[in-house]
């Protein structure tokens, strides 16, 4: 019946656009049927019944059981998005989603899986979380983040284009910058990344590009630095890669007493203190912002960029005294050489989001820190 009303009044509308039809249209259609024909009232009860699964649009979230990946599935449900998931559990979690997101599990190759799920349902949108963290692990694992960065999304972008599932959304990151980017990073930087995570993700951006002008495939590229906080119902904090680091997490795990102490790499940063400057998002944040931009790609075609920034940038030592001041644990720490290819500083504009997509960061380090640390306590 889906189909039948799917063929028979909606069929005007364009592929993948959204539908909007008023409450007087849909009595009309209920009491007189289309073009003046009547509707038996089995058929018309049914018929309310099914048009709010006509009007609602499907996102399949690839990689949305991750860290960042299950606060934009809950972003998007919360925005009325009918939502999948595919992921393979590399570092995400099925228990970080809600139970009633459809799960499908990646465990032999993502062409296969991606092929099954879109048999499953019609999609208009795809969002891909699935690019792997830590840009200076990639250094040593090029291989391992080439084929998971950007052959998983050769095959990915390749079988939506089969399916014309031409809305695409990916999740970048600021390495594509390199290490040597001049901040404030705006809309105008230059992209010269240095790492394998950053030349991978840069490959991709490439690639999408390509296919805008070739296929008419229409994107977003939502980029974002590092990453805090957790949901109320969320993970807390990411599922690390083996020897990837992560700030927050090893600070976390000296006042825990599971490590003895915090190093801090780099002493001598052109910085107000000689550590590193970041720009802290609260989860919660980001995936409001890649739910903005979801809207702006429903809205309009070809390709744009994004960046969330929130313009409060933090050194080391300051991250780390709001860390103390939320946990009340003492935190010993050891200054060592940097680590090269580290940036002494890497954050962004924070006009770019809130001109594009009417964003700003609405948490502090301080809430940061402490949504994710209660959560980490249970």
């Amino acid at each position: 019946m889906l189909a039948y009303f799917r063929q028979n009044f909606c069929a005007a509308a364009p592929p993948n656009a959204c539908i909007s039809i008023r409450f007087d249209e849909i009595h009309t259609l209920v009491c007189q049927g289309r073009n003046g024909r009547s509707i038996a009232f089995p058929f018309a009860v049914a018929l309310v019944a099914i048009v709010p699964q006509c009007l609602t649009m499907r996102a399949l979230v690839v990689g949305g059981a991750g860290y960042v990946g299950s606060a934009v599935v809950r972003a998007l449900l919360h925005s009325g998005w009918d939502v999948a998931v595919l992921d393979a559990l590399y570092t995400g979690r099925r228990e970080n989603l809600p139970e009633i997101v459809p799960f499908y599990r990646n465990d032999g190759g993502i062409i296969g899986a991606v092929e099954d799920v879109l048999k499953s349902a019609p999609f208009d949108l795809a969002i891909s979380a699935i690019a792997l963290g830590g840009p200076i692990r990639s250094r040593k694992f090029p291989l391992h983040y080439y084929h998971n960065n950007f052959s998983a999304h050769f095959y990915l972008l390749r079988t939506l284009l089969e399916r014309r599932i031409k809305k695409f959304l990916l999740l970048s990151d600021l390495s594509v910058y390199g290490g040597a980017v001049r901040c404030p990073i705006g809309p105008d930087t230059e992209k010269r990344p240095d790492t394998a995570l950053g030349r991978s993700l840069c490959a991709v951006e490439n690639f999408l590009a390509d296919l805008t002008e070739s296929d008419g495939m229409d994107y977003a590229v939502v980029r974002f630095g590092t990453v805090g906080g957790a949901l109320p119902l969320g993970p807390a904090g990411p599922v690390l890669p083996d020897g990837a680091r992560r700030f927050l997490s090893a600070a976390f795990a000296v006042a825990l007493g599971k490590e003895p102490v915090l190093n801090i790499f780099g002493a001598e940063f052109p910085t107000t203190d000689g550590t590193a400057l970041r720009d802290p998002l609260h989860v919660a944040d980001v995936a409001d912002g890649i739910e903005k931009a979801v809207g702006d790609l429903m809205r309009r075609s070809g390709g744009r960029e994004f960046l969330l920034a929130s313009g409060r940038p933090i050194t080391l030592l300051q991250w780390l005294q709001a860390i103390k001041a939320v946990t009340q644990r003492e935190i010993p720490t050891e200054r060592t050489d940097p680590v090269p290819f580290d940036a002494p500083a890497l954050y962004g504009d924070p006009a770019d989001g809130a001109s594009a997509l009417g964003w700003r960061a609405q948490r502090d380090i301080g809430q940061i820190v402490e949504d994710e640390w209660r959560l980490l306590r249970k």
